[in-house]
């Protein structure tokens, strides 16, 4: 299972904020990118999904198997140029080899936003 900073729960209620994702149960999931990044879109959780909420409204989505490769990384939010940004690192500092794309660009996997909305299922895996 993969952490999440208080920083970067902020950054991200901050993101659906701004996308006008009024509903509590609809996060921004993290998915691979085409580019073999990682980035965010709109959905609703499905069965075996890390939740992670945030003011009691559900901020992230991890796929159970994405959620398992991360197994000890921490997502975080931090300073990149004039920017914010996700990244995620191991919690003994150690730089993965892969990233979020730029929330603030607002642009996930298909680089379109907002992406469309799909999945649904039982609430499980919530931190």
């Amino acid at each position: 299972m993969v952490t999440v900073t208080t920083r970067a729960r902020e950054a991200l209620a901050e993101l659906k904020a701004s996308a006008n994702l009024d509903d509590p149960d609809i996060g921004l999931r993290l998915e691979a990118a085409t580019s073999g990044r990682l980035g965010l879109l709109r959905d609703r959780e499905r069965p075996g999904d890390q939740i992670v909420e945030y003011a009691g409204e559900t901020i992230l989505l991890v796929d159970n198997r994405l959620s398992e490769a991360l197994t000890g990384a921490q997502i975080d939010c931090k300073t990149m140029g004039k920017e914010m940004q996700l990244v995620i690192g191991r919690r003994d500092g150690a730089e993965p080899p892969w990233r979020p794309t730029a929330p603030h660009t607002r642009e996930g996997p298909t680089g379109a936003w907002p992406p469309p909305t799909s999945g649904s299922g039982p609430r499980a895996g919530r931190t």
